[in-house]
């Protein structure tokens, strides 16, 4: 059976630390509760963001994030930079193509669209990481706008697993998606 690998924003967990120890409970929402159990019970992968980043690797957590997946699933962070990750998820994805996708332009900042760089960066990062990890076999599943270009960067790195974008929201009209200066990328 192939292994299935999802790619998302965030990891389905979250690692905190107290006390100079680590801990990981769970995160919330849909995803995690409509795709953990499938990849638990079948086995698998989940690639993303797991709230650490680059100037935090070695600080332990990774043996506990290591431990906490067990056999069947495992979980492979993407520990980017702070400013490179804000730009990207709280400034482009969050107030440019959120609201593009939702048809509520009136709540876009104008300021976001200066973060492309950063979504583009992350992207990068996000095949980087699946480039390492993913098997020729693998079946991946890239989840929501946040990574629309994850696909491009996948092929460009010459990953020949089977690939297969899902998105949590409509597409919107082509007029609201052209005024995106990047649309075309």
């Amino acid at each position: 059976m192939r292994r299935l690998t999802v790619i998302s924003n965030r990891l389905p967990l979250i690692i905190e630390q107290k006390e100079g120890r680590f801990s990981i409970r769970e995160g919330a929402g849909g995803l995690v509760t409509a795709i953990k159990p499938l990849l638990t019970e079948r086995g698998g992968a989940w690639i993303g963001f797991c709230g650490m980043y680059d100037t935090d690797r070695g600080a332990g957590w990774e043996k506990t994030l290591a431990d906490y997946g067990g056999a069947a699933l495992r979980y492979y962070p993407v520990t980017p930079q702070r400013p490179t990750y804000e730009g990207y998820y709280l400034q482009y994805s969050n107030q440019e193509l959120w609201p593009r996708f939702h048809s509520m332009t009136a709540k876009m900042s104008r300021e976001a669209a200066k973060s492309w760089p950063d979504y583009v960066k992350m992207n990068q990062l996000f095949a980087d990481r699946t480039a390492e990890m993913a098997g020729e076999d693998d079946l991946i599943w890239i989840q929501d706008y946040h990574l629309m270009l994850l696909p491009q960067f996948l092929r460009e790195r010459r990953l020949g697993a089977a690939q297969g974008p899902c998105m949590h929201s409509h597409i919107p009209p082509a007029e609201i998606l052209d005024e995106n200066t990047h649309a075309r990328e």
